[in-house]
């Protein structure tokens, strides 16, 4: 395993619409924070406003209840590593709740930056698939326009060429966030993130940026986690539950069209596996192309379940997010069999041995701890 420098966080208090910052928050998370493409993520944290004077600040000379108010301050987490200049913002969340009294004890909620899409709502919009009405444009129309005006100044960088037939009605009050996750289930729809980031070498700004392609991270192998190795330990699900599962499903649209079933016949009919139905909904599609597809993208992802992989690993020695991997990408899992001195093969899941090619999704990390969990993910993989 590769040495690498370890790594600081430190956590700091941010103006939500201009990124200013503003005070560092000796702030404990309650938990791992977690990171996933194309979701919101939320967590608590502790905050002793004691520990200011350990900073060397007076916390009776702070306004520390005036820089976290929800939704007009946002919390970032900052790491740096030993030794190296810079550092970057692996998790950043809008501020939702704050709760403090008589003692020092503090308590902060936040949410990452695709919750404000939740709290913004869709105009009346129609897509007929003509040129131009892309997946871009309809990102561009939800999050820089709906979403936009008096907003949180998102930097939208955003692709996606596939042609839409979508229509919106602000009678139905859909949320920007409902309309997105929509686009994202139709067939070749987009992924998308916000990530937030320094606006320039002195740190004193964060930009929240919304990314969308339609498919986030590199198909390219830059990165191997290993078990024993890079890899603690690890855990292997198979998932067929509700909304992870299905093998006959049918795609409806918000005028109550429907398409025909998207099957995986061969496992229904050979394969051992009986007939297990969804119904996949889409608010904006309004037309049998469209729910076809989103009938078969659902099928791609749910036909044999789900399968997620959640890897132990160091979180500073071990390879790193944001900086060896990034959530989209593909990296190599590989598990060791036995070695030729006879001693009996690490793993239980894989006796034999194990390799694969497989996806990053997302990540807990677990400061406290020392532990990063990165969350791979396959929609359907013959497991040996």
């Amino acid at each position: 395993m590769v040495t690498r420098p370890r790594a600081e966080y430190r956590y700091w208090a941010c103006d939500l619409t201009t990124g200013r910052k503003l005070i560092q928050v000796p702030a404990k998370p309650q938990g791992p924070l977690q990171e996933r493409l194309s979701m919101v993520s939320s967590m608590q944290f502790t905050v002793d406003l004691a520990e200011y004077e350990n900073l060397g600040i007076d916390p009776r000379a702070i306004d520390f209840f005036g820089c976290t108010l929800p939704y007009r301050s946002m919390l970032i987490c900052e790491r740096q590593y030993d030794g190296v200049d810079g550092s970057d913002i692996p998790w950043h969340g809008i501020i939702t709740f704050v709760d403090g009294g008589s003692d020092s004890d503090a308590t902060i909620s936040a949410a990452t930056g695709g919750a404000y899409l939740d709290v913004r709502h869709v105009s009346t919009r129609t897509y007929t698939g003509q040129v131009g009405e892309t997946d871009a444009q309809i990102l561009t129309d939800l999050v820089g326009t709906d979403a936009g005006v008096e907003g949180v100044n998102f930097i939208l960088d955003v692709e996606g060429t596939a042609l839409r037939d979508q229509r919106y009605q602000e009678s139905n009050r859909t949320t920007v966030l409902q309309a997105v996750n929509g686009l994202a289930k139709l067939e070749g729809g987009p992924e998308w993130t916000v990530r937030a980031s320094w606006r320039d070498e002195n740190r004193q700004h964060v930009d929240l940026t919304f990314y969308a392609r339609p498919r986030i991270g590199t198909t390219a192998i830059n990165t191997v986690f290993d078990y024993p190795g890079a890899v603690r330990s690890y855990r292997d699900t198979l998932d067929f539950t509700a909304g992870h599962g299905a093998n006959h499903i049918i795609g409806v649209g918000s005028s109550g069209v429907a398409s025909p079933p998207a099957r995986d016949t061969a496992a229904i009919t050979t394969g051992g596996y009986p007939r297990v139905e969804h119904i996949a909904q889409q608010d904006g599609a309004d037309n049998v192309v469209e729910v076809t597809g989103l009938a078969r993208a659902e099928l791609a992802r749910m036909r044999r379940g789900e399968r997620i992989l959640s890897l132990q690993i160091d979180a500073t020695a071990a390879p790193q997010v944001y900086r060896d991997w990034w959530p989209g990408d593909d990296v190599r899992f590989t598990v060791y069999d036995a070695d030729s001195e006879g001693r009996p093969a690490p793993s239980y899941r894989h006796p034999n041995g194990h390799t694969e090619t497989i996806r990053v999704i997302g990540f807990d990390l677990d400061i406290a701890s020392d532990v990063l969990v990165p969350v791979l993910w396959s929609p359907y993989a013959e497991v040996s």
